[in-house]
């Protein structure tokens, strides 16, 4: 599979893309551009923790508008 043409935008830490598998309608994925230092996803500090949760809210405001998302649908 070519994720490229499967991204969707580009952070400074963060690759955000569409997943291949869409079971669930608007799935993504973001994948970190480098290792941070951290040993794993909870070891994950600062601005590149910060980015991904600024990411996340970004991604949930654009799912909400473009599929009128609630906590049942």
């Amino acid at each position: 599979m070519d994720y490229e043409q499967l991204k969707i935008k580009s952070y400074k830490n963060w690759d955000l893309y569409l997943h291949e598998n869409q079971c669930h309608l608007g799935r993504t994925f973001l994948q970190l551009k480098e290792d941070g230092g951290a040993e794993d996803f909870l070891a994950i500090e600062g601005k590149i923790r910060d980015e991904f949760f600024q990411v996340g809210k970004e991604v949930k405001t654009a799912l909400k508008t473009l599929f009128k998302l609630d906590k049942n649908g």
